[in-house]
């Protein structure tokens, strides 16, 4: 996970922790652009991550054309 991820993820937590505590003193209306944040916030980390998942370069499989040693044991 890369470190913008990582901020994304931790300020929108952040910003949902900060937006229940103004929703239970103060009201919706006190807390609605935080929970807006927190979505927006999502929003951004979640279409990040789909585009690393698309960018990610794929892994070159090599195959072995040798032939396995046979395990026959000498007596």
């Amino acid at each position: 996970m890369k470190l913008i991820n990582v901020v994304l993820l931790s300020s929108a937590v952040s910003f949902l922790a900060m937006g229940m505590h103004q929703l239970f003193l103060h009201g919706i209306l006190a807390s609605y652009w935080l929970f807006m944040l927190v979505f927006a916030l999502l929003m951004v980390y979640r279409y990040k991550t789909k585009n690393e998942v698309k960018t990610e370069p794929a892994k070159k499989v090599v195959q072995n054309d040798s032939k396995p040693k046979s395990s026959k044991r000498k007596k």
